[in-house]
């Protein structure tokens, strides 16, 4: 077997901390890519990862190896979507619309002035029963463990955020009533998309919840303050690609996210 498979597998499980989620990313079974890491610290005579109750925590070893593997495998990746990129095409992404308002749409610059001669073509869908008859190069979309033919390019776990001088008040989203049952307190607005919940959060200084990737930004930019919410349902954000395009696409956002 191809030491790249055993490296890929390998950064993958470092950079998740866990194998399942690694599993998933690489479209592999759980046991498969234990088996290739476990090949790998057989070649090295080292131990990279630590198994651990939740998940695996990298080595000093593990830690350097994956900074120079992820280092190599976006290089990889740049230079094959380089190859592969058709000239003049149409791009059409269809996204997630909390992701493409909140994540995406203020990086997409960087995209457009790397690939030029690609047309881009956004759309964004809030359900699943808005993106039917879209045939798109790239879905990006929020949804369960276990999505098939998809990649995990986010962390989905809800978590509770909060502007600094809230009281009581709390913004609602819609069709999330479960993961809202263990939030107390009056409801002062209620939206339908993840990304109204953080600006409404911080304009009426209130408390809400929301996917962890997307609480990221506002966390680390505006102050939002993160605290913990009981069981809730743990969803993924998702990439699917169905030509060379979208994959151009979706090495560019995992890049992106990665950095």
């Amino acid at each position: 077997m191809s030491v790249l498979n055993w490296l890929r597998s390998f950064e993958a499980a470092a950079r998740h901390c866990n194998i399942t989620l690694a599993a998933e990313e690489l479209g592999l079974s759980q046991a498969a890519v234990s088996k290739q890491i476990q090949a790998l610290e057989q070649r090295l005579g080292t131990t990279l990862l630590i198994r651990e109750a939740r998940g695996v925590r990298a080595t000093s070893e593990g830690l350097e190896l994956q900074t120079g593997v992820a280092q190599g495998l976006q290089r990889i990746d740049a230079a094959l979507d380089r190859l592969e990129q058709p000239k003049g095409s149409e791009l059409l992404v269809l996204s997630n619309a909390s992701f493409a308002l909140h994540w995406l749409m203020p990086r997409l610059h960087a995209f457009t002035t790397a690939h030029s001669d690609l047309r881009l073509n956004l759309r964004t869908a809030l359900w699943s029963r808005d993106t039917l008859g879209i045939d798109a190069d790239v879905e990006i979309f929020f949804a369960p463990a276990g999505q098939q033919d998809a990649e995990i390019l986010g962390n989905g776990a809800l978590i509770g955020v909060a502007h600094p001088e809230a009281a009581g008040g709390v913004v609602r989203v819609a069709g999330y009533r479960r993961s809202f049952d263990a939030l107390r307190g009056e409801t002062v607005a209620e939206v339908d998309t993840f990304h109204s919940a953080l600006q409404l959060a911080r304009s009426l200084k209130a408390r809400t919840i929301c996917p962890s990737f997307l609480a990221r930004d506002d966390v680390e930019s505006h102050g939002l303050q993160v605290f913990q919410i009981g069981e809730a349902d743990t969803h993924c954000y998702w990439c699917r690609t169905r030509s060379g395009t979208g994959r151009v696409f979706a090495g560019w956002l995992k890049r992106m996210i990665a950095s």
